[in-house]
């Protein structure tokens, strides 16, 4: 069974704009990496510094290996440097 995981991100108002692209990048990117389905990245639409991308994945624990290797390569600071918090992030599945 496929497991979902929603991250939410808020950005510092002078990294909205280039955290957008990178954001869009991810989402793409996403979708070469063994074990990722899908992945849609959204900006809120009453707050223009909210994100969130939605991810299928074939299972947590390919999710988690992904997360692994993004913090272990660096990717993640440049990521977080445009955050005014740490992202929140949930597992769903399907009912």
């Amino acid at each position: 069974m496929s497991i979902n995981v929603l991250v939410t991100f808020e950005t510092k108002p002078e990294a909205t704009q280039s955290f957008a692209a990178l954001l869009k990048n991810i989402s793409q990117d996403l979708l070469t990496v063994d074990g990722c389905q899908q992945a849609h990245a959204k900006v809120c639409a009453d707050n223009p510094q909210r994100f969130m991308i939605l991810e299928s994945w074939v299972s947590k624990a390919a999710h988690i290996t992904h997360i692994d290797k993004v913090v272990a390569s660096g990717d993640w600071e440049n990521i977080a440097r445009h955050l005014s918090a740490a992202p929140v992030s949930n597992y769903y599945q399907d009912l």
